[in-house]
């Protein structure tokens, strides 16, 4: 049992002990783990901010070791894509874009991607077709650009 008088003494001492030092007489770290656990964690999370809001291709030119885990490849050179005649429902941005992702799929994605089209056109709603045939325009642009290029 806790006797007032006696036992006031021990527990003073043990509280006034400095809050530097552990009890084997080293420096307390914990407070610093713990401070560097949080700058970690913030830091991890203003990465994946910076990601989704896609900042980090903007900062890629500015880094030392730069972000290509993030962004296209630094050898993949961008070249100039003009956007094909007779389009109905794509505009030129939709165009471009649509046009980009076709660059990055290989030869095989793309004559499977073709043959869907294909029976896509057949099934669709009358509304939808002229989406259709722009994509399958694009497509066929892109099919004959990369056989040119491989001749």
């Amino acid at each position: 049992m806790f006797d007032w008088d006696k036992d006031h003494e021990s527990l003073v001492s043990t509280a006034a002990m400095p809050r530097g030092s552990s009890e084997q007489g080293g420096p307390d770290r914990s407070g610093s783990r713990g401070k560097l656990g949080v700058c970690l964690l913030v830091l991890t999370i203003a990465t994946g901010f910076a990601y989704e809001k896609n900042l980090l291709s903007q900062v890629r030119g500015a880094s030392i070791l730069g972000v290509t885990s993030f962004d296209a490849p630094s050898f993949v050179k961008p070249t100039s894509i003009e956007v094909p005649d007779g389009l109905v429902a794509y505009d030129a941005a939709r165009a471009l874009r649509y046009m980009q992702g076709l660059r990055r799929a290989d030869v095989a994605t793309l004559q499977g991607y073709a043959a869907h089209l294909r029976s896509d056109l057949e099934q669709t709603n009358p509304a939808l077709r002229p989406f259709l045939r722009d994509a399958q325009t694009l497509l066929r642009g892109e099919l004959a650009r990369r056989a040119a290029s491989a001749s």
